[in-house]
């Protein structure tokens, strides 16, 4: 889940021992911005933009389950009132499994919703919007990602697109706090200009896809920068002792002036491109980390209506931590296979 540690558990000791080999992508359909959980008999599920849920049993090996995140009449009243929803976030909550999705017409025109479920199993049904665009007076309020902070039991959610931004959730996650204040945390504020690549940060004024993991008494602000469509897309991170604290990145330069420490990147015309808009940090039965993350990649036919649309699949991969804390991956590039252990 986007709030903890997702501990993996496999019924076999042998084959927690011998690991699990698999080659990217894990799950060889289009799937941007992926979400993953456990639920209640210990299987996991996904789901993503493409809005199917996958279902495994050791997080390498995915199949459709039949069922879509959200019911046939909610989606022809979201398609009414809306044009697209985009980038779900499934969390458990209390005794309930919530699904916060992104409802989106134009950048001035954007909601963040929540649905519920009790056994995680979908379809997620009791749809609220909880935060509007108009509503807080800032464009692209999407990309949501909602967080419990264990020590406080406070409930966090982080979103946006163009910056990043923060705010405070009701207990059970189904509302805004009452007196709670956005705050900009992340990327290149609303509203001011880009800022040029000779000091480091990126130019364009796009960060996106904010995802939040604690890891040894840390807690560490995955973002996306750069554009989807292309090579420019990209992981950044930075981290802060508190969920409510600054976010700095690996030089000490705070995350909300636009600075982050970019860890998985690519180049133009590689077969794997455009890495990002991760989903969950999962831990394997030896304590090896692995982050599930969208990528474009050449060798999956092209979108039936979108011919200049490359997909983008699932890909799984090992994130490791150095001596001081910090997660890399090996050549901070997407690999073609791993193992699972």
């Amino acid at each position: 889940m986007k709030t903890s540690l997702l501990v993996v558990v496999l019924a076999l000791a042998q084959s927690a021992m011998a690991g699990v080999d698999f080659e990217n992508p894990v799950f060889r359909e289009d799937a941007p911005d992926p979400t993953v959980w456990t639920v209640a008999d210990g299987t996991y599920r996904a789901t993503s933009t493409a809005k199917d849920i996958l279902k495994s049993t050791d997080l390498v090996h995915w199949e459709k389950t039949g069922r879509r995140l959200l019911l046939e009449d909610e989606m022809k009243w979201i398609n009414r009132h809306w044009m697209h929803i985009w980038a779900p976030n499934v969390v458990k909550i209390g005794d309930k499994y919530l699904a916060y999705v992104t409802y989106h017409t134009t950048g001035a025109h954007t909601a963040i919703a929540v649905y519920s479920s009790k056994n995680g199993e979908g379809p997620f049904t009791d749809g609220k919007i909880i935060l509007t665009s108009e509503g807080h007076g800032r464009h692209e309020t999407i990309d949501a990602n909602a967080v419990v902070d264990p020590d406080s039991g406070k409930v966090w959610l982080f979103f946006g697109h163009g910056d990043v931004r923060r705010v405070e959730l009701k207990a059970n996650g189904l509302g805004i706090a009452p007196g709670a204040q956005i705050e900009h945390v992340a990327g290149v504020e609303l509203g001011k200009k880009g800022i040029p690549h000779n000091d480091g940060r990126f130019a364009a004024n796009f960060t996106e896809g904010a995802y939040v993991y604690r890891h040894d008494g840390w807690w560490y602000l995955f973002v996306s920068e750069g554009f989807y469509t292309d090579h420019t897309y990209r992981v950044g991170v930075g981290r802060s002792k508190t969920l409510d604290g600054e976010f700095v990145d690996k030089e000490g330069r705070p995350m909300k002036d636009a600075y982050s420490t970019v860890i998985l990147r690519s180049d133009k015309g590689e077969e794997f491109f455009g890495p990002g808009h991760n989903g969950e940090i999962v831990v394997g039965p030896s304590g090896k980390t692995y982050m599930f993350y969208h990528c474009h990649w050449t060798g999956l036919p092209k979108h039936p209506t979108r011919e200049k649309y490359i997909p983008r699949p699932l890909f799984l991969q090992e994130i490791k931590w150095d001596a001081e804390g910090w997660p890399f991956f090996d050549n901070s590039k997407p690999a073609a296979k791993g193992t699972f252990e």
